[in-house]
Parts: structure tokens; sequence; C-alpha cells
């Protein structure tokens, strides 16, 4: 009867129950919890930062461990959001619910509920453009086995943590862990993911925040370690370092600079490595770069009295105003000087404020030093003063004349201004290709992507280098197809580039985007003439793009936001930008065509020479003139035109300065026309979606629109054949016929019998505010005089209506079993899954493919037995 016992379960009852950190792979480090990223790939270092790239993946569960939200909750992200806002930006995802979620097209922080109401705003805007961020989302169940309670956001940002937004009533009990983002709903950056079972406090989540807010912290803000090897690397023969070097390989890979420990480990692995004992390390929990006539300061904590500083982080940050105003670059009692200036400010909020002063000098690092300043300047442009060189040659290599000032911009040639003694150069500028998708630093990879306002897409030519605002330089690796942004090296042949009007060239290679301007990934190529993936404009714009647009029967949206209906069938200029322009051909279209009503039954891209692309409704494909046979391939290029698929239904056609997306319904088109581009470029030439008739001014029109003022302003924009490109059968033109009833504009407003079939036809959206009563609605507009209604397909219905936040899930069912084969012996028998609908908007699939078929024994009776 002796007994013996031994520890277990030694874990920290307060500790987080889940842990997903880049360092641990893809398993979870307290429940063994096994994940995967779609597509495939693994944890990579992102401008020294350990994460998972989520900005076109996201993780999904395989096996191992599994935990169930319980009622008391708190999950953390350390994330860099995903910088446009096409698209949702989804967080944890169990296998229902979104925790948390950013609504699409927009950056509003909120909750998503599978099970009743979608969409819950928290009244609080994310900004990609702030950095690293830590986002806490705590939930607490009030109504026990339900989704009702409280979940409350907070994020980490600027040394300490604050409620974002308001409380939801809404929380994800009772759901398992599935996934930690969703397909098409890429969330950005994250360098971690925990999770407790119990509410955590303000001054907890604060703690974490101190706690782990070094995993992200780089370049001023990261730690920094060190190796020296006084006996050298006897192992590894190619290997030679002298003195004290910096641990990149570990910086990057290990967190040897957000941890000391991992720095210490760094010496052990070095020993191993090189087959010695005598290794040695250094660790600081800040580094500062090496910037000759620079001005560092830092607070102990943010400054909340002045709302000027009221932004300055609580880490080392440049001071570029006092260097260009205050000497502070160039004297070391200036720079103390500004401490004190941000300190007498401040009061005695931030308590110590620390300075760094480096050394003005001109050495062979000098083009870091005005690269770097550069670099930090919001300004437009930027003299900087240099007194001498150390020979005439390093100032040609600089780029730099002693006693003029050089000019530098892109596709021009050096400008040199007599009697200066400083440097000056343009703003920084962005590189858009043909389609205007802008080359962006983002990603470890340099990418084209959609164009946004956030400065991973400015550069700086620089000599002849390309470099990012954050001092790295465009970089071609061991491959054409490696292009990347690294560390700036003076005289690296792997960062010389030199510039056409429109090319940009690599030892006579051009730098391009791989397939084709919507492809993303940038590489070399050999050179072709008028290539359109090798062209790039350099441009200093981001204005906001202007959109119009139709749907439905249809319901038009003009560029000042007014909404309309116009019904009129002809071919009709829809909207004309510089010399490309959309003309749409328009139907009377069943079942609304005894109401008067019409639809855009073809749409037309027509180029200033003529040539053209259009879409039309029983058309799968886009054709280019009026070849109806011959439909284009996604990823097509034609004669300026860019053609890709979207969706299923869904098109995209972008050209000059317009982009234009169309979903195809067996009656109808959904057209959505954006105006791309400087407003001095994007010449407006008109067209229905000014909302002005046509040969008036393009001015913001007082009022909205009826039906019978919309057809007549629509109809002077209509197209004499001699000038229509639709190629389309035209109907003859007639004034609309007035609706034989009212169309309801709320369900109030419909019959009994007629709300009763549009509640049969919509049912299933019931839970889905956002787009129940609009179905309700758009049901009932179809309604024949005694209520009849023919139900919509509910998938294409929702797909027709972005941004609603409405999901569909898929739907099925199992059918019967089917007779045994053998009455005794043992026999087998089967039953077919079949789904009635499929998934829409991001909702759950099936987790059983339609037409699956599953079989089971039967009869197991001995056919010899009585």
């Amino acid at each position: 009867k002796q007994v013996v016992s031994q520890g277990c379960n030694p874990r920290d009852c307060n500790a987080p129950v889940f842990e997903l950190v880049p360092e641990d792979g893809l398993t979870d480090s307290v429940t063994g919890m096994q994940w995967k990223m779609v597509p495939a790939g693994k944890p990579k270092s992102v401008k020294g930062v350990l994460t998972f790239d989520l900005n076109r993946a996201y993780l999904e569960r395989i096996g191992g461990g599994q935990l169930t939200i319980g009622p008391q909750y708190t999950v953390a992200s350390w994330l860099l959001w995903r910088a446009s806002n096409s698209g949702w930006r989804t967080m944890l995802r169990p296998k229902f619910d979104h925790i948390p979620i950013v609504q699409s097209g927009t950056t509003n922080l909120g909750f998503y509920s599978n099970r009743k109401g979608g969409f819950q705003d928290s009244k609080f805007n994310i900004n990609p453009a702030s950095g690293w961020q830590l986002i806490f989302t705590t939930g607490s169940q009030s109504k026990q086995g339900s989704y009702h309670g409280t979940t409350q956001n907070y994020i980490g940002l600027g040394g300490r943590v604050t409620a974002a937004g308001g409380p939801i009533a809404r929380v994800a009990t009772g759901a398992p862990f599935y996934r930690y983002g969703w397909p098409g709903q890429f969330p950005g950056l994250v360098a971690g993911v925990w999770f407790w079972e119990r509410v955590l406090t303000l001054a907890e989540m604060n703690a974490f925040y101190q706690s782990t807010s070094s995993r992200v912290q780089k370049g001023a803000t990261r730690g920094t370690c060190v190796i020296r090897l006084p006996s050298g690397c006897p192992k590894q023969k190619t290997f030679v370092r002298e003195g004290w070097f910096d641990d990149e390989w570990g910086l990057a890979n290990r967190n040897a600079g957000g941890s000391q420990s991992a720095c210490v480990q760094r010496k052990t692995d070095y020993n191993n490595w090189c087959g010695v004992k005598d290794a040695e390390q250094q660790w600081a929990s800040h580094s500062l770069p090496h910037v000759p006539g620079s001005c560092w300061i830092r607070f102990a904590q943010p400054c909340k009295t002045s709302a000027a500083y009221s932004s300055v982080p609580s880490w080392w940050h440049r001071d570029p105003w006092g260097e260009q105003h205050r000497n502070a670059g160039r004297s070391e009692a200036a720079c103390r000087q500004r401490a004190r200036d941000y300190k007498a400010t401040c009061g005695r909020n931030p308590g110590v404020v620390e300075y760094n002063f480096n050394a003005p000098g001109i050495q062979q690092d000098n083009v870091e030093y005005v690269g770097s300043v550069l670099a930090t300047v919001p300004t437009s442009s930027m003299d900087f003063c240099v007194e001498s060189c150390e020979s005439t040659a390093h100032c040609r290599a600089a780029s730099l004349v002693k006693g003029k000032c050089t000019l530098l911009r892109m596709g021009a040639t050096p400008k040199r201004v007599e009697g200066a003694k400083s440097f000056h150069m343009t703003a920084s500028f962005s590189l858009k290709t043909i389609n205007f998708k802008c080359v962006d630093s983002t990603s470890a990879t340099v990418l084209a992507k959609p164009c946004t306002k956030l400065p991973n897409q400015d550069w700086l030519a620089f000599g002849n280098q390309v470099r990012t605002l954050g001092g790295e330089c465009l970089t071609v690796g061991d491959t054409d197809e490696d292009v990347t942004t690294a560390d700036c090296v003076p005289g690296s042949k792997s960062q010389q580039f030199s510039f056409g009007q429109r090319s940009i060239k690599h030892e006579g290679k051009c730098l391009g985007v791989i397939g084709g301007v919507q492809n993303s990934e940038m590489a070399l190529t050999k050179c072709t003439q008028g290539a359109h993936s090798q062209t790039f404009f350099v441009r200093n714009d981001a204005i906001p793009n202007r959109a119009c647009g139709c749907t439905g029967d249809p319901h038009c949206s003009d560029l000042w936001g007014r909404r309309w209906d116009f019904m009129g069938v002809n071919d009709f200029l829809m909207l004309a930008v510089g010399g490309w322009s959309v003309e749409v051909n328009m139907w009377r279209c069943p079942p609304w065509s005894r109401r008067g009503a019409t639809c855009i039954g073809r749409l037309t891209l027509v180029g200033p020479t003529g040539q053209s692309v259009a879409v039309d409704r029983t058309k799968s494909s886009p054709f280019a003139g009026c070849n109806e046979g011959a439909g284009l391939a996604t990823g097509t290029f034609y004669q300026g035109i860019t053609v890709n698929k979207i969706s299923g239904k869904t098109w995209a056609l972008e050209a000059g300065h317009l982009s234009v997306s169309v979903y195809r319904h067996p009656s109808y088109l959904n057209v959505h026309a954006r105006i791309l581009g400087k407003p001095e470029e994007a010449v407006l030439k008109g067209g229905f979606c000014v909302g002005v008739n046509k040969g008036a001014a393009f001015t913001k029109p007082r009022g909205g629109l009826s039906r019978t003022r919309a057809y007549a302003m629509g109809n002077t924009w209509r197209l004499p054949p001699r000038k229509s490109h639709s190629c389309a059968a035209l109907q003859a033109a007639y004034t609309p016929v007035p609706p034989a009833f009212a169309e309801p504009v709320t369900p109030a407003q419909m019959s009994p019998k007629a709300l009763a079939n549009a509640h049969k036809c919509c049912q299933e959206l019931a839970d889905c505010k956002a787009v129940y009563t609009s179905c309700l609605v758009d049901h009932g507009t179809g309604a024949d005089q005694a209520g009849n209604i023919k139900c919509r397909n509910l998938e294409e219905y929702v797909e027709t209506m972005p941004g609603k936040g409405c999901s569909v899930d898929c739907k099925g069912t199992w059918g019967s079993w089917s007779t045994c084969d053998k009455r005794c012996g043992g026999g087998s028998m089967t039953r077919t899954f079949t789904v009635s609908r499929n998934a829409a908007n991001g909702g759950d699939k099936c987790e059983v493919a339609d037409k699956q078929v599953v079989s089971q024994g039967c009869n197991p009776r001995d056919c010899n037995a009585p």
C-alpha cells in the first residue's frame, strides 16, 4: 500500500492555454495543436521580425490538441495589418464567428457572428499605418449555451493598452478552434497568437504588452546581439569575421535581438558550428543605427499633455525637425537641448527624456546618411549641407559634387546648380504598373499590389539605387526572380539600376511583373519593346478612387453618390475618362419588363483607337470587338486592356484611368466603374455616371433624381449607331411604361401575400439583417398582382451585394440508405450526400462533398444458420 507521488501540470494557471508563435513553427507549444499555412508556407523573417506572413494566406488547424471557446476568454495577437481595405480582415476564426474582424472596404473593427446578426461594429477604426499592434479581444458569456454576452476589443500601441471602441453584445462561446484568417480575408503579418480561458484585466494586458513587445521591434526599436570569435571559426573556412560583428542570421531567424536568452544561446550555437569554446556575445535592449549627423530622442512614456507630441513613440526616434532647424544633427549641445525642449513641452508626464547624438562626417557611408535623413522627412523636399568630400572619386560615387547641388529625379538627367553646398532631392515617388498597381516593399519579396497611401509604396531615386523610405535598397538576388529589399551596400552591383523614360533596367534586363501586371511578383526579364509588364509610371499620386455603377434592373449611383433608377433601351455612354469609355447596351429584361424596367445586357470598354473588349450577360467570357465566339482568358492583355477573372461570374477590365468590375447574371450585368489617377491626368469626359445632362457643367448637382428626371438625363447620353461599339442588337427606344402598382421600398408597403412569399425566398438570410430587408424588397419588386414571386438563386443574390456582411453557409442532406445488396452473409448499403446550396460570401463550406457516397455493412447473419 506504499504510495509515491510526483509533480504534474506545472503550468501557471494564469498563463495562456494556447501560444502559437513563429519560432515554434506551426505547432502550439501548450496543447500541441498543429496548423498549416494555406497556401503552403512557413514562418519567415520580414524586415527583422519573425512572422506568419498572412498578407495572402491563412492558418488552418490540422490536428493535435483542440480547444473550444468557453464562457470567459481572451485572445491576443501581435500583427501588422494588411494595408488594403479591399475585403475583410479576419483574425481568429473558430468553427463559427470571427474574433475579431475588420469590415470589408473599411477600417471598422468589430465582431462577426455567424449565428446571429452578422457584423457588429465596435465604433473603432484601425490604422494600418501605425505599425505593429497588439490586439486583445475579451468575451464574457451572459446566457449559458448561447452567443449572448459581451465582447470588448483592446489595442496595445505607443507603449500602453487601451480600449478599442465600445462593447459588442455577442460572444464566440462554444466554437472549436478552426482557422486564423479566412480565404480572401487575410489579416496581415502576425508575430504571435495567445489564448486564455479567462478575461484578462487591463493591468495584465499592459504587462503582457510590455513583456512581448520586443518580438516586433526592429531597427531603432529592437535589441541587438553581437558576437566575437577570438579563435576564429576553424570548421567553417569561408566564414571570416574580425572583432565584434552583428549576428545577422540570429537576429533574422532566432529572435536574438528580441530576447537576451536567445542571444546567449547564439554563443553556444557559434561554439558548436565553428568547433571552438571561446565565442563571446553581448546583447543590448536598444540599438541605434550609426547615422552620422543625426539626433535621436527617447521618452520614458508617451507625451499626453501636448497634441503635437502625442504620437511620438516611447522608443528611440529621430528628430528631423531639430536637425534642420536647431542644428541638432551637427552639435551634441543642440541635440541635448532638443531633449530639454521635449521635456519642457510635455511637463512631468514623459519622465526621463534621453538623447543620443551621432557626430557628422563625410565617410564611405555618406550615401547612407543622406538617404536615411530623407527617409524621415515628411515634407516634399529637403536640403542638407555637405561640407567636404574625401576624394573626387568618392563624391562622384555618392552623386555629390563639392560646392554644387545635385537634383535627382526618376527618368531625368541629374541637374547641377552652382553655388550651393548642399544636396537636394525631390520628394518620394510611387512606381506604378501600366494598370495602376504599385510596386510594394511590405513583404520580403517585392510585389505589385493595389495602390495605397502607405509609405511602403514610396521610393527614392538615389544615384543608381532605388530605395525605400526605410533606407533599404531594391536588390536582385541569386536569381532574376529573386527581387527583394535589403540593406544598402555602396557599390553593390546587385543594387544598381538605370532609369529610362518608363523602364527600370539592371545589367541589360528590365524589371517587370511575372506573368503580367496582375500576377504580383517582380522579376528581371529580357527587355521587350512595349511590354506592358515592364512599363512603369513614376508619379506621386495616391488619389481616392471615384466610383459609380448600376445593378439589377438597374439601380444606379453616380459619381456624387446619388442613387436613382434609369430605364432606357439602347446604347448609352456610361462613363468616359481620357481616351477610354464605358458603353452599355440596355434591354427589357424579364421578369420586370412588364413594369417598364430594363437591365444592362452588355458592357463594352472602348479605347482611343476604337479597340474594345465586351462582357455580355449570355457569354461566359469577355471577347474582343464583335468576335463573340472567341472568349478571352483571364490574364489577357488586349491592346491596352487587361482582362482578369475575379470569381466565378465576376470579371475585371482595366485600361487607362478606368477599372471596371462586371458581375454576370443571365438577365443582367452588375457594373461598377472606378476612376484612377490624378484629377489633372484622369480627365472626365462624360457619361450618365456624371449625373447631369450632356452639355451641362460637371459640377455637383443639387437634389436627387426621380425616375422621370433620371430617364431624361440618361437619354442625353444615348449613342447613335455610328458611334456605338457594343455590336448588340438594339431594341427600339421607348418611353418607360409606368408600373401597374407602386413599387415597394419597405416590407411594410408589400401586400401580405407578397411579403409571405418573399420571406420564403429570403428566410435563410433572416439572421443577416444587412441584406434580409433588401432581399424582401427586391423579391417584392418582382411580385405580380396576385403577390406570386419567383425566388432568385440565393448564392447569386448574395454575391451581387458586396460589403453587406452576410455569408451563406453550405446546405446539404444525406439521402436514405439503399437496400442491402445481400440477404445474409454480410452485404453493404450506401447513401449519398446532396448539396442543395453552396456556400457564398465566405460562408462555411459543407464538410462533405456533393454526391459523396458512404457505405456500411448490413445483414451479417450466417446464410447457413436457421
